[in-house]
C-alpha cells in the first residue's frame, strides 16, 4: 500500500472518529441561576440571556433563537405565572434576537434601542420581531413593579445599539459581546 494510501486512509478514520465524538457529545442542559433577587441568568454554558420577575411582570433580555426562548419561557413559568412585559434586545444582531416571536406571543411589548429597530428594518429576518417600541440616547429606565433597570448605550461598539442593562436595586450589570478598550474581539465580530 503506497504512502497516500496509507495517509488518506488515516486521514478517513480520523475524520470519522471527530464525527463520531462529535454527534455523541449532546448540548449542555440550560440552567436557570438567580444571581440577585428576582434577576435570572438563562443559559447553557454557551449562550445565555437574562430575566427579571417584578411584583408586576417579566422583563426579558435577549431571546437568543426559537430553541433558547421557548426554553427560556420555559424556566420563567416554573419560577412565575406574572405577565411577560418586555422583550429588550441588546443589540442588532441575529444570534441574540432570533425567536423573540415566543416572547411575543406571551405578550411581551419588543423593545430596542432606536439603532437597532432601523439596522432591523434595512437587514430583515423572518427569525426577529421588530421592536415595538424604541429608545434613544445614552440612556432609558424601565421600571416594573417598583424596580428600574436602566439601559445605557455608549456609542459605537460590536453592534448597532449596544445595550448594558443596570439593575440598580442589586447593584448587578447584564451585558453581552461588548468590545472594551485594548481588548481583541473574536474573528466572528467582523462589525465592533
Amino acid at each position: 500500500m503506497g504512502y497516500k494510501r496509507i495517509l488518506a486512509l488515516i486521514l478517513a478514520i480520523l475524520l470519522v472518529s471527530v464525527a463520531t465524538t462529535a454527534q455523541a457529545q449532546e448540548m449542555p442542559a440550560f440552567e436557570t441561576t438567580e444571581v440577585a433577587e428576582g434577576l435570572y441568568s438563562f443559559g447553557n454554558g454557551f449562550v445565555y440571556n437574562a430575566f427579571l420577575v417584578t411584583d408586576e411582570g417579566v422583563i426579558v433580555f435577549d431571546s437568543v433563537d426559537a430553541n433558547h426562548a421557548q426554553h427560556s419561557l420555559d424556566a420563567i413559568r416554573g419560577i412565575t405565572d406574572l405577565p411577560i412585559q418586555y422583550l429588550v434586545y441588546s443589540h442588532n444582531h441575529y444570534d441574540h434576537e432570533s425567536g423573540g416571536q415566543i416572547f411575543k406571543d406571551a405578550g411581551a411589548t419588543v423593545l430596542s434601542h432606536e439603532e437597532v429597530a432601523v439596522w432591523l428594518e434595512a437587514h430583515p429576518n423572518p427569525n426577529v420581531v421588530m421592536p415595538d417600541e424604541t429608545w434613544s440616547g445614552d440612556s432609558h429606565t424601565l421600571t416594573s413593579g417598583g424596580r428600574d433597570v436602566i439601559l445605557h448605550f455608549y456609542g459605537s461598539n460590536h453592534g448597532k445599539g449596544m445595550t448594558v442593562f443596570e439593575f440598580p436595586d442589586v447593584r448587578t450589570i447584564f451585558t453581552v459581546d461588548l468590545v472594551v478598550p485594548e481588548r481583541v474581539a473574536f474573528i466572528y465580530m467582523p462589525d465592533f
